[in-house]
């Protein structure tokens, strides 16, 4: 169960602009998917329990691809970002450069 009181915690996929931590993926990953966060915590304590140490994070694995999505979705909003920066640039000095031409 979460720690938000019985609330399904925030979708992950909405923190912005800083990615969420593994505690608050995790909580969401077991809130959002039970049945598959089960199967990973098996999963996880079946590769522990063969090999006789931790060698299995499912839910972890999920959350560094979780992050690499995050950082490539930020990655695109910069690159939009600065696109727009400079097409404006290229209308302002278009438009200061046709005011200074323009004969009088």
């Amino acid at each position: 169960m979460s720690r938000s009181g019985g609330r399904i915690p925030m979708d992950p996929f909405l923190y912005q602009p800083h990615p969420a931590s593994l505690r608050q993926y995790a909580e969401w990953f077991r809130a959002v998917y039970p049945k598959e966060a089960k199967e990973e915590d098996e999963a996880d304590r079946a590769a522990e329990k063969e090999a006789g140490k931790r060698t299995r994070d499912g839910i972890r694995a999920l959350w560094e691809k979780y992050k690499k999505q995050h950082a490539a979705g930020q990655v695109c909003i910069v690159a939009f970002l600065f696109s727009l920066f400079v097409i404006l640039c290229g209308v302002f000095f278009f438009i200061l450069a046709s005011d200074i031409i323009r004969p009088p």
